[in-house]
């Protein structure tokens, strides 16, 4: 499955690409949807919402950290989830980002054989039961396997617990609800070039028919928008936004997201994480870069028949945005769409 590409982009990486400087995107375009935190949203249906840390995991300085996990925990059994959330945090609480010199590259989960999540380090909310009672089905048997890519930029060893929020409704509550088919669309790994392209995916059929709940776009850092297309016409439009929240940028940045509060207590910590950034510049990092902090949603934007054909369309704008290297070396791209559909 093509969900896979995300254990080989691993290799290739690491720091960023050209010294040029991006702006912050402090406004968000008109009609994109920012998906808001899940710390922000109101409960649903009276489901729980359940905070998991799964570790912990060293990242090898100015490296990379690549593990699977076959058997990991459940937030619950006999269960709708109905909304996820991906964050990494150090062991003290304070969260792990682009300012501190740990990336979330990439983080995959599956129930069975099937992805069931994904997040690269934008960390977008996931939610299907915003307007139609939907969820990510568990039974009494389910189990989750992890695939987890993480980065550091800093010159030492950075250790860090992948920090999942769920939320999720017993089946005995869950009254109305129904499982959701997820459809993976995905350009696979194309090489980087500069300047300003596009990359589609191969065309393929929807096996359900049903509600289209939610979709995002994933794309590396040059990325500019991702286009969804169901029988060639655009179904939805994912616009990438570069360091509006606070954390994304690299240290020494001016733009709107160089700082971020630090959690009461854990000050000292925030600062020595910086600090090490900064010392380390010139190891596969330049200061002022800012990189992709929000990646917009759709969300019940229609409805769609099994048979149909979806493809994805993925753009870069390298004059734009920096592209990122490793040992010299272009990174190679990514273009990906998860479509969660109601049936």
């Amino acid at each position: 499955m093509k969900f896979i590409n995300l254990l080989s982009a691993v290799a290739a990486s690491a720091s960023l690409a050209s010294a040029q400087k991006a702006v912050a995107d402090t406004e968000i375009p008109a009609g994109a949807r920012i998906e808001p935190r899940l710390e922000t949203q109101e409960i649903i249906d009276g489901a729980q919402r359940t905070t998991i840390n799964y570790g912990p995991y060293q990242i090898p300085p100015n490296g990379m950290l690549s593990k699977p996990t076959l058997r990991a925990e459940t937030p619950c059994k006999d269960c709708f989830v109905t909304a996820i959330q991906a964050n990494i945090l150090y062991l003290d609480g304070k969260v792990a980002n682009v300012n501190t010199g740990a990336w979330l590259h990439h983080m995959v989960i599956t129930s069975g054989i099937s992805p069931i999540f994904a997040s690269g380090n934008e960390r977008t909310p996931l939610r299907v039961n915003g307007k139609y009672k939907y969820g990510i089905e568990l039974d009494a048997r389910s189990s989750f396997m992890f695939i987890t890519d993480l980065m550091s930029l800093s010159s030492e060893t950075q250790t860090v617990n992948m920090a999942i929020t769920y939320e999720w409704i017993p089946k005995a509550r869950a009254t109305g609800y129904r499982d959701v088919y997820m459809k993976w669309n995905d350009v696979g790994q194309p090489n980087a070039r500069e300047g300003q392209y596009s990359f589609k995916s191969r065309e393929s059929a929807v096996t359900v028919s049903g509600r289209l709940l939610y979709t995002n776009g994933h794309v590396h850092d040059g990325g500019t928008h991702t286009i969804l297309y169901v029988d060639g016409k655009e179904a939805c439009k994912s616009v990438m936004l570069y360091g509006r929240r606070p954390g994304f940028s690299e240290a020494g940045s001016e733009g709107a997201g160089a700082t971020e509060t630090p959690a009461a207590g854990h000050d000292a910590g925030a600062h020595e994480h910086r600090r090490d950034l900064v010392a380390r510049q010139g190891h596969g990092g330049h200061a002022g870069s800012l990189h992709i902090s929000d990646s917009s949603t759709c969300v019940d934007f229609g409805d769609v028949r099994s048979g149909q054909k979806m493809h994805v369309e993925a753009f870069y704008d390298s004059d734009k945005y920096p592209l990122m290297e490793h040992n010299g070396e272009k990174e190679k791209l990514m273009g990906i769409m998860r479509v969660y559909v109601g049936s």
